[in-house]
């Protein structure tokens, strides 16, 4: 992938357990944030 390419779509589980999908989503804005977890080092 290149700077500026489309994210493939993709489905994840929220924080409360319901799907997320990003193609749901087309046409607002979306950040994504990786996080490893606690006390894990980065």
């Amino acid at each position: 992938m290149q700077k500026g390419d489309k994210a493939p779509d993709f489905t994840l589980r929220d924080s409360n357990g319901d799907e997320w999908t990003l193609s749901d989503h087309e046409g607002e804005v979306i950040i994504l944030l990786f996080y490893p977890g606690d006390d894990t080092p980065v």
